[in-house]
């Protein structure tokens, strides 16, 4: 099984260039997939999918085969692959596939830009309030997140105030919300 790009028909890309989007680009990308005989490859599917499926930015992947067969299917969509449609799939459904790509990079951009916004933040904390940050989202209180850190309760709320200031957090529950987009844990406790 190989991959080559193929051209989008000028009435789709009319199409969607007219279409209710955000004016955020979005983008996907729809591989034609080719048998070993026909000779217009590029690379193997399944590498090159996984590749462009798994990089820092991925592009959402549609795939289009002449003559489907069930495993490659199945390489596609583990590959990746929002869809996987034969040629014989009429202009709507090629169309609502990408759309749906495209609503999928949209998401995905969002969640990766939320992501590195708060990553951003997170590195703007001093040694002292990240060492603070996993108490907070424990729910400990600010007696128990002292007798932990040895620090004084007064310190311990400079603290948590400037955790939450640099964090943009209205809250404790929206620390814990972006302690878990970060993949923070939380503090073990001491049992006081």
């Amino acid at each position: 099984m190989l991959i080559s790009p193929i051209p989008v028909p000028l009435s789709v890309r009319v199409g969607l260039q007219h279409a209710t989007h955000p004016p955020i680009p979005h983008r996907c990308l729809l591989l034609q997939i080719c048998s070993a005989t026909q000779g217009n490859a590029l690379a193997p599917a399944g590498a090159s999918a996984t590749a462009i499926a798994t990089s820092p930015d991925p592009l959402p992947i549609v795939f289009l085969t002449g003559a489907a067969e069930i495993q490659d299917s199945v390489r596609a969509m583990k590959s990746g692959a929002v869809d996987f449609l034969t040629k014989s799939a009429d202009g709507n459904q090629l169309l609502d596939a990408v759309e749906r790509a495209l609503a999928r990079d949209s998401e995905d951009r969002a969640r990766r830009e939320r992501r590195r916004s708060l990553q951003e933040r997170y590195e703007r904390l001093t040694a002292r309030e990240r060492e603070v940050f996993p108490h907070l989202i424990s729910g400990r209180l600010n007696k128990q997140i002292c007798a932990d850190l040895g620090a004084a309760e007064a310190t311990i709320k400079i603290h948590r105030h400037r955790v939450l200031a640099k964090m943009g957090a209205d809250s404790i529950a929206d620390l814990v919300r972006m302690a878990v987009d970060l993949e923070i844990e939380t503090a073990a406790t001491t049992g006081s």
